[in-house]
């Protein structure tokens, strides 16, 4: 079949027009009124209301159909009409800036050994020039990995016995003074290594930006060491010695029964040789221990000290002391 042959073949018949009758007129008895012939007006959709019946055409009326998208955009928007409608945009995900560094901490290990880890240069630095200031050399100074810097001494001040363990007291005291001046405040000293020669590692955070630099004046410190059975030892109070002294008195005198046995004064510690064994009492004298402990702290901190850290850096060792107590003053950076 030819071209125009095929396109008759599959055309669609013609449509039939529908044509309606008009309305055939009936005859009206006497007596009725005559209305007007019913008109049906038929509008192009028929809007359907919530139930689904048709709306009639006379509410149909008092809303207009709205006008298309392309019309609104063409018509210009009137400063009374209001601000235009927004369309939801799809975020865009940005990366997160990488935040200030704001903890680090110091590990003592082996005999001679002090790791500083997470710290900036400049705490670096601090570092290095207290222990110079405490007469300690180095024979090793150098970065390690993982943002760790080592510093290893000549001395051995991890793994010394009672009569030696005053100048590795004052160099724990001038590490967290130094640790202190440079916006680290100490949190938490804990033992988690499992290495024999390791000792505690002190955990530290910075403080607030807001706060400004920190004067000598805030690192106000000392250390109270508790060794042996009947030991106490006052190192590096300075000009607040006299008062702390006469604290400790106070306590064991008022809730321990033993005297005193000895006292001692030299140029950087004040020495305490107490009767009874308190830091290893006997089942008789445990409570009362605890509590002259417990009076002793409060005792200290009327004085604005409060217990700073505990920690040990004698573990491992034969002549291991118990802890050393560091007291710091509460003031503007550390509460």
């Amino acid at each position: 079949p030819t071209h125009s042959q095929t396109a008759h073949h599959y055309a669609s018949p013609p449509v039939q027009p529908i044509i309606f009758a008009p309305p055939q007129q009936h005859s009206i008895p006497q007596g009725h009124q005559q209305h007007p012939p019913h008109q049906t007006t038929y509008a192009p959709a028929i809007p359907y209301g919530t139930a689904g019946r048709p709306v009639p055409a006379a509410q149909t009326q008092q809303y207009p159909q709205r006008p298309a998208v392309q019309q609104q955009q063409q018509q210009p928007v009137s400063a009374a009409a209001g601000p235009p409608m927004l369309h939801p945009v799809r975020p865009t995900v940005v990366a997160a800036a990488a935040a200030v560094a704001r903890v680090c901490c110091i590990t003592f290990n082996e005999h001679n050994k002090i790791r500083l880890m997470g710290a900036n240069p400049e705490t670096i630095s601090s570092l290095r020039h207290a222990i110079a200031a405490c007469g300690v050399g180095l024979t090793e100074d150098a970065p390690i990995r993982n943002d760790g810097h080592e510093y290893r001494l000549t001395t051995r001040p991890w793994h010394t016995k009672e009569a030696d363990s005053i100048p590795p007291q004052l160099l724990l005291l001038a590490i967290l003074k130094a640790m202190a001046h440079c916006r680290w405040n100490v949190v938490q000293a804990a033992h988690v290594s499992k290495m024999d020669s390791d000792k505690d590692f002190v955990m530290f955070e910075s403080i607030e930006p807001g706060l400004g630099a920190v004067e000598i004046a805030e690192v106000d410190m000392f250390v109270m060491s508790l060794m042996g059975k009947d030991k106490i030892r006052v190192i590096g109070a300075g000009p607040s010695l006299p008062a702390i002294v006469g604290t400790i008195k106070q306590a064991f005198a008022t809730h321990w029964k033993h005297s005193v046995k000895k006292e001692t004064t030299q140029e950087k510690y004040h020495e305490f040789h107490m009767g009874g064994d308190p830091w290893a009492p006997s089942k008789s004298d445990e409570a009362m221990a605890k509590i002259c402990m417990a009076q002793l702290l409060a005792n200290i901190g009327s004085l604005g000290f409060k217990l700073y850290v505990s920690l040990d850096i004698h573990r491992g060792s034969k002549d291991s002391e118990n802890e050393c107590l560091v007291f710091r003053r509460v003031g503007r950076v550390w509460r």
